[in-house]
This record gives structure tokens, C-alpha cells and sequence, in this order.
């Protein structure tokens, strides 16, 4: 591919390419200045989430987000700016919580890890060239999620049950109440999964993944039931979905860019 076919192009005209609708294939060597602005902007919104997250022990809110759902962006400045495009235009829809408790010991409060959000400005999805959703993850913060990032044998993953039921019920097909959609996007974790076909995840990332909380739902259903409830509601639109994350955050995202 030639390296100066995206000379002068805009992001609206390639997004799918930096989304790797083509394994980036002629972005990299030389790094094609739209695929770099867009790489430091999703990296600002994973930065965005250590910011955000109260880390002081001797505080009453230790493991929680310092800023309510509606003002985490004004709060911690412009995440995620580079050239052009900023957090602007983005709003919060979900905060994602995970229960990080190690070796059977829960914790007594799930912390905070990430965000979903999503672009609602109207000029900023023209320069987008689509309407996008955002899943940002938080990198290793507590010594809980230090000891899950060595616990490195690995596991099932057995993640894809949620993208067949709801397929099934897309297509008007379900015949029980497991799977209903109320069943998928309210109780994802306590339907029977379906085999992965030999897929295996470290296990330390997987149970902050899919672990619940005493007081939430885990991070999983999360991400799963808020992506299919903004998927039906943009249906008619173009959309994508991107997930980021640093250091543990980086395998979540992985794991939930597996599921999504």
C-alpha cells in the first residue's frame, strides 16, 4: 500500500482504518499522523482514569472515582486531547466497578476501574466521522490488583455467551427465560457460558473481569449490558466501539474488546 494514500485525509474519511478495519495496514512505518492523534487521544482517556481514581488510604472514599458521573471530564481537564479531537463532546453513560479481592477473601467494596462513554456533541461526530463509544480502563492502583496481576496460570476464558443470546434474541428466537433480554443484560454472569473453543486468559486478569462485588454487578455485565443498550439506541447510526486501558487496564480492555 502506498504510505502517502492518507496524505492530507481526515479522520472522518479513514476512521475504520485506525480502528484496524485493515490491521493498519500502511499507518505504520511511517506512523500516519491521523492513526498517532488518535492513539495519544484514547491514551488520554485510560491516563484520565488514574487521575480520577482516589488511591488515599487514609480517606473515607478509597477506591472510588473522586468525581460524579456527570462531571469526571471537566473535573480532570481535557483527557484524551490531541490535535483536533478531545474529550469534548463525550458523555459519561457508566462507571465500571471491580471486585479484586484475591484467594477467596472479597473485599468489602468494589473499586472503581473505568468508564463507558459516549460522543454526543454533534460536530465533534462530524469530525469523528461517526458516532463513538469509549470503554476505558484503569491500570493497577491497590495491592489487591497487584497480587491478581501475578496469578498468571491460565484458565478458561468462556466469554462467548453473551454475543450468541443476544443474537438469539435479536432474531426473535428465544423460547426461555434464561434468555430473555432482560436475562442478558441484567444477569449475564449467572447464565450458563459457552465454550470458548480452547481460549485461555490469565486468571488474575479474568476475576477482576468477572468477579461481582458485594455492592455491584461485575465490571463484565457492565460493559456488556451498557454496549448492547447504546448499540440499540445509535442503531441506525454509524458507531463504533473502542476500548483502552494501561497495564492491567490494557488486559481488561482486552478481554472486553474480546467480548464486545
Amino acid at each position: 500500500m502506498n504510505p502517502n494514500r492518507y496524505e492530507n485525509i481526515t479522520l472522518a474519511d479513514m476512521w475504520k482504518d485506525t480502528q484496524g478495519a485493515n490491521s493498519w495496514n500502511g499507518l505504520l512505518d511511517p506512523m500516519n499522523p491521523v492513526l498517532k492523534a488518535e492513539i495519544l487521544r484514547y491514551g488520554g482517556f485510560a491516563e484520565l482514569c488514574y487521575g480520577a481514581f482516589d488511591s488515599k488510604l487514609s480517606t473515607n472514599d478509597f477506591g472510588g472515582c473522586k468525581y460524579s458521573v456527570d462531571k469526571l471530564f471537566h473535573s480532570c481537564g481535557g483527557a484524551g486531547q490531541s490535535g483536533d479531537y478531545s474529550s469534548a463532546g463525550y458523555e459519561v453513560t457508566k462507571y465500571l466497578h471491580a471486585e479484586t479481592g484475591t484467594f477467596g477473601t472479597p473485599i468489602q467494596q468494589s473499586v472503581w476501574i473505568g468508564f463507558i462513554a459516549v460522543c454526543t456533541n454533534v460536530e465533534e461526530i462530524r469530525k469523528l466521522g461517526r458516532r463513538n463509544i469509549i470503554v476505558a480502563w484503569r491500570g493497577t492502583e491497590t495491592r489487591h490488583e497487584w497480587i491478581q496481576n501475578i496469578r498468571s496460570i491460565l484458565v478458561p476464558a468462556r466469554l462467548s455467551f453473551s454475543r450468541f443470546k443476544h443474537n438469539v434474541v435479536k432474531a426473535g428466537l428465544a423460547t426461555t427465560a434464561r434468555l430473555t433480554d432482560k436475562g442478558i443484560r441484567d444477569g449475564l454472569s449467572s447464565t450458563i457460558r459457552i465454550d470458548d473453543n480452547g481460549v485461555r486468559v490469565e486468571k488474575g486478569f479474568l476475576s477482576c473481569y468477572i468477579s461481582k462485588g458485594q455492592d455491584s454487578k461485575c465490571a463484565r455485565d457492565t460493559v456488556i449490558s451498557e454496549i448492547l443498550r447504546l448499540v440499540d439506541e445509535y442503531e441506525d447510526e454509524s458507531l463504533s466501539v473502542t476500548l483502552t486501558g494501561h497495564s492491567l487496564g490494557a488486559a481488561l480492555a482486552t478481554l472486553s474488546s474480546y467480548d464486545v
